[in-house]
């Protein structure tokens, strides 16, 4: 019966451990929303502080999404009109599957190689379609804080326009 009661007592402190460290974990929680204000689709990359790699979301015409940080610090939202980057990512996949699935038995080591650096060049690619259509800006989203982001269409530019909250510290 002691054993049962010892036993008992050390689930009770696993489980208020657990709650302790669940707490200390959301306890410097951020959260960055993105909302747009365009009448388009738009993908949204954003950049959190506790990771440092872009989290990708496709948000419609009046919608908002959040992208959780476990800590506060500089961010950064990047916007791809949704149309141009499945267009590019389509045609990305159909090049590879059909030089990998189709043509595979006969690729040369040139072909091999070209077809790599093709993959290395997609960041480049994406960049140029952001630099053509798309926007980026950064801001800074404290601890326990939320910020957010704005996207809208200027016409007279034919651009994607997009401008970052901040919140009180650099």
């Amino acid at each position: 019966m002691r054993e049962r009661g010892i036993v008992m007592n050390k689930r009770k402190m696993l489980l208020l451990t657990a709650c302790i460290l669940g707490v200390l974990f959301l306890s410097g929680c951020s959260e960055v929303y993105v909302t747009n204000l365009s009448e388009l689709n738009v993908r949204v990359s954003v950049v959190t502080p506790d990771t440092g790699k872009p989290s990708t979301r496709l948000i419609r015409p009046a919608g908002t999404t959040s992208i959780f940080s476990s800590n506060g610090g500089r961010y950064r939202v990047t916007i791809l009109p949704d149309e141009e980057y499945r267009k590019l990512l389509d045609e990305l996949k159909q090049e590879i599957s059909r030089k990998l699935f189709h043509e595979g038995a006969t690729l040369t080591s040139a072909e091999v190689k070209q077809l790599t650096q093709r993959l290395n060049d997609i960041d480049q690619i994406i960049g140029d379609i952001q630099d053509n259509y798309g926007a980026s800006c950064s801001g800074y989203v404290p601890d326990y804080d939320s910020v957010t982001a704005f996207v809208s269409w200027d016409s007279g530019a034919n651009k994607f326009v997009v401008q970052c909250g901040s919140g009180s510290s650099n």
